[in-house]
């Protein structure tokens, strides 16, 4: 059984993203490998996790996470990413971001434009 959609698959191939579902006893994780990062940080890539709610679709996707920790070229961690996360084997940094869930309408898709979005204000 797909733990995502089919059009959330569909688009995530579509694109060309390496990626991997995880699932653990608490939590489905859509981790999308090897994200570029612009270069406002001290890094060009990291491993970016998307956890998967239950209820998702109608459920809200909130927040995402990157292993290893991402901080900007100055040294401090992007605004309101300072919070570790377990999951699976590793130790992700929280990315507090939330925007405005249309059910229905909101997926993957959204979800990871919305993301890109916050990554390159470099903040």
């Amino acid at each position: 059984m797909a733990i995502l959609p089919q059009k959330d698959e569909e688009y995530l191939r579509e694109k060309g993203f390496e990626y991997e579902v995880q699932q653990t006893p608490t939590a489905i994780g859509l981790i999308l490998r090897n994200w570029s990062f612009p270069e406002q940080y001290d890094r060009t890539s990291a491993d970016v996790l998307i956890l998967i709610p239950p209820a998702y679709p109608l459920a809200q996707i909130d927040m995402f996470y990157t292993y290893p920790t991402v901080k900007l070229k100055n040294g401090v961690s992007p605004v309101n990413a300072d919070q570790p996360l377990n999951f699976g084997d590793r130790t992700w940094q929280r990315w507090s971001r939330h925007h405005a869930w249309r059910e229905g309408k909101d997926n993957i898709r959204s979800f990871i434009t919305a993301m890109t979005l916050e990554i390159n204000k470099g903040i």
